[in-house]
This record gives structure tokens, C-alpha cells and sequence, in this order.
């Protein structure tokens, strides 16, 4: 059993309401068919392969896949536009790199989240109250910037603003954590490196009230870098 199977208490063969072949709804509503189910895959958070009407493929980590079980007559979905989803919660990701902290928006679409502006970087020594001012801004802008047309454009803005020329390099000797604001909550999800992947740990995640002060919320990120492996 591996490290991240351990973690989470995922079994090599999970229990699942449904296999290869079922129609499932995810989280945005869409009605797809499973096409492939891979428990060990991903250092054992597993991988759900699935496909739309249109023949568009997705994927999903097993172990949190928020897949529902729907009757086989269940049309498949098939017209999808990128819309956002969630309009009460904000988004953003955070890199702790060893000569910056970098910080960039996430738009929450009904497609994943997906890497926006703004895109920041910091000095590693700035404050916590600085640090946590920061983040709730980086935080509030994501909200209302426009859907990235280009996800590979977006990648090349971050790169351009960490002076690296891939994403292999951005990722090389960083941390990364996603930050959630909600109404009644600030979440901090630490993650696993794994050579350009990072994988979330979800049972580490750190809670703070959505009221609490700007130091405390760059103390929670500070917190949050140093539970990332």
C-alpha cells in the first residue's frame, strides 16, 4: 500500500456504486458514461475515466470522485458551454518556491478550476499580515476574471511571471497549496509533489474562520507550505 493509500485509508479494490459501462452525474450536472476505472493508478488515489455524449473524455481522482449513480436510460449530456460555477466561493493557488512566493487566481468553471489571473510573486521574508493581504486580494480578483480561452496562454503568463521557461522548472523545488474561501471559512490544501504533479491532501487541510484577520490568514498559508511534502 502506498503512501497516499495509507493516507486517505483507500482500499486496491474500492467498493463503488458503479463500474465501466454505468451513466454517472458529477458535480456540475452533466450525465456521462464511465468508460475505464484504475484503483492503483495516480500512487493509489485512483483515476474514473469518463465520456460525454460528444465523445469529450475527463477524468477524476477515484478516492474523490463525487460521481452519483443515475439509470442507464439517462440521456448523455452533450452540449457544454464553460460556464462558472460556485459564485459564493473564491479560489486561488499559492507556490512557495525557494527565491518567491507566487500567488494566481483559480475560475471555478463547470469544467474544473482552472489557472487565472491575477499572477503574483512576493518576497519569502514579507509578512504575514502583508502575506495574508495579499492572498485575500489575489483571492477577490480571481472572481471576476474573465475564463481563460487559453489554458496554455495562462500557463505561459505564470511562467513569464516566475522567470522559468516550463512547467517543470516552476515546479522544481516548490510547494503548492489551493486556497477555498467560503462564507463561513478560509480552507488551506496542502499537496504531495510528485515530479510536475501535485497531489492534494485533502485530510491536511487547514481551516481558519472567513473572518479572520490578514496575518492570520498569511500565518494559515505559511502553515499550509509546510505540511506540502
Amino acid at each position: 500500500m502506498s503512501f497516499i493509500q495509507k493516507l486517505f485509508g483507500a482500499k486496491p479494490k474500492p467498493d463503488l456504486p458503479f463500474q465501466v459501462g454505468d451513466k454517472v452525474r458529477d458535480l456540475w450536472g452533466q450525465v456521462l458514461v464511465v468508460t475505464e476505472i484504475k484503483p492503483g493508478a495516480e500512487n493509489g488515489l485512483g483515476v474514473v475515466r469518463t465520456r460525454n455524449a460528444a465523445g469529450k473524455e475527463s477524468s477524476t481522482a477515484l478516492i474523490t470522485h463525487n460521481l452519483t449513480l443515475v439509470d442507464k436510460s439517462t440521456p448523455l449530456s452533450s452540449d457544454f458551454s464553460i460556464k462558472r460555477v460556485r459564485p459564493d466561493e473564491l479560489n486561488a493557488g499559492a507556490y512557495l518556491r525557494p527565491n518567491m512566493i507566487v500567488m494566481h487566481g483559480i475560475c471555478q468553471t463547470n469544467s474544473g478550476g482552472y489557472d487565472c489571473e491575477p499572477y503574483r510573486i512576493f518576497e519569502p521574508a514579507i509578512s504575514d499580515l502583508m502575506l495574508g493581504t495579499e492572498l485575500l486580494r489575489v483571492l477577490k480578483e480571481a472572481a471576476t476574471t474573465p475564463i481563460p480561452a487559453d489554458l496554455k496562454a495562462e500557463m505561459k503568463k505564470l511562467q513569464e511571471v516566475c522567470k522559468v521557461s516550463s512547467l517543470s522548472k516552476l515546479c522544481e523545488n516548490a510547494v503548492h497549496c489551493s486556497v477555498r474561501q467560503k462564507p463561513g471559512e478560509i480552507s488551506f490544501l496542502p499537496t504531495r509533489r510528485e515530479g510536475k504533479a501535485f497531489h492534494h491532501l485533502p485530510n491536511l487541510t487547514i481551516k481558519i474562520p472567513a473572518a479572520s484577520t490578514p496575518e492570520d490568514v498569511g500565518k494559515a498559508l505559511r502553515n499550509c507550505f509546510q505540511i506540502c511534502t
